[in-house]
């Protein structure tokens, strides 16, 4: 089955943050799902320029594709997250999020941040944040398309060896 896309966007924004989807746009069609942002940062500059601002209903996820960055969370502790780690939030009711965040061991940083609207019987409980180290976050398929091109084609392998033991039984 082939499936039209329905709609292309290459984001907006200005700075280190690039919007893909917002509340306002496609977020509206996507519910719960509420924003996706890619970023790229000298953290040294982004830390103090960041306005801190408010966060409530949601719950965000964030991941580290290059670079690493020094977290100092009341909640969290202190601690650095690099690449392939994440830092989780569930903003519950209510947190002011924005000044958490700075440089580590090298000052640029990549990654992703994802957020989703909480359940009702989520969105009413204190907030919490979570960070996890790269070696603790579980890895499903590698992230270069040449890896995953090589796992479909053992999938399918493998499949077609299931089907073939299975009709000649």
């Amino acid at each position: 089955m082939t499936r039209r896309i329905a709609r292309r966007t290459s984001g907006h924004g200005s700075g280190p943050i690039v919007r893909l989807l917002s509340p306002s746009d496609l977020g509206e069609h996507l519910k719960p799902f509420v924003f996706l942002d890619l970023f790229e940062a000298d953290m040294r500059g982004l830390a103090g320029s960041m306005p801190v601002h408010p966060h409530s209903g949601i719950a965000t996820v964030t991941v580290f594709t290059d670079g690493d960055v020094t977290f100092d969370d009341p909640q969290a502790g202190h601690g650095i997250i690099g690449y392939g780690g994440v830092e989780w939030v569930r903003a519950g009711r209510g947190m002011w999020h924005g000044k958490e965040l700075s440089a580590a061991r090298r000052p640029q940083s990549k990654g992703s941040s994802f957020g989703s609207r909480l359940p009702r019987t989520r969105s009413t409980r204190n907030p919490r944040p979570y960070t996890s180290a790269p070696n603790r976050c579980r890895r499903s398929v590698p992230l270069d398309s040449s890896s995953v091109r090589t796992k479909e084609r053992r999938v399918r392998s493998e499949r077609r060896a299931r089907s073939t033991i299975s009709s000649s039984r």
